[in-house]
């Protein structure tokens, strides 16, 4: 089975690192919009935003439409935001193991807060608690109406998009894909809320996935770095 684990720096979000050496049987490949970035872990392809929309929109592409970017020649891709840095060697063995029977794999959503969330209308309203700037009120209300009028389930499950395991060439994956994008691009405006449309969009595609045991946050699989405030490269293991 081939494999690629794939991720993007666009502007000065994040910082790239390279993942455990030891680390066999993947690609890796990281798309950006820096001509400067070097690396020698990472196979880097360069893809301007010549759309000259928001950078977390352009971004958002990439990590929801693989299909447009990565060769047919792969079975399995993993789009893992790139401030999480592997480091058990047997975690994406453990990773296709699973999706064997499944279109897709993620994590189910940590909430630290005293009321944990499972449910994207509760979502919503807490990240209409946030300052305006973040993801815009206005935005969020339009789209869980729609959803309500769409009758989408309350309790329906929130899930992290941190890391996302999907079958590269199934044409229900390439649906839920499009349809997810189309919903970011719909209610996102300035940046989106993929929480809250991400549930919706699996709902609306029928897509056959599965959760990952544990949580996208043990670090005992994963090193966590802080999104970064300058364009660098920055190994983590060297």
């Amino acid at each position: 089975m081939k494999v690629c684990l794939y991720t993007a720096i666009y502007g000065d979000y994040e910082i790239l690192s390279s993942h455990n050496p030891a680390i066999t049987g993947v690609d890796f490949k990281c798309f950006t919009d820096n001509t400067e970035l070097k690396s020698n872990f990472w196979d880097l392809t360069h893809v301007p935003n010549h759309a000259n929309i928001p950078e977390a929109l352009f971004y958002k592409k990439i990590k929801c439409c693989p299909d447009d970017y990565i060769s047919e020649d792969y079975d399995v891709t993993i789009w893992l935001d790139a401030n999480f840095i592997i480091k058990d060697t047997d975690y994406i063995n453990r990773l296709i193991n699973q999706i064997s029977d499944k279109d897709m794999l993620l994590y189910k959503h940590r909430c630290l807060a005293k009321k944990p969330r499972d449910c994207i209308y509760t979502e919503a309203m807490y990240s209409m608690t946030l300052p305006d700037w973040v993801y815009g009120d206005e935005e969020l209300k339009r789209q869980i109406n729609d959803y309500k009028q769409d009758q989408y389930p309350t309790g329906n499950g929130l899930y992290q998009s941190g890391l996302m395991v999907r079958k590269h060439n199934d044409e229900r994956v390439k649906q839920f894909n499009s349809f997810w994008l189309d919903q970011i691009h719909k209610y996102g405006k300035r940046r989106p809320q993929c929480q809250v449309s991400l549930p919706y969009s699996m709902w609306k595609t029928d897509i056959n996935f599965d959760s990952i045991d544990g949580d996208i946050w043990d670090t005992n699989i994963f090193e966590i770095k802080k999104h970064g405030t300058v364009r660098q490269y920055s190994p983590a293991y060297k």
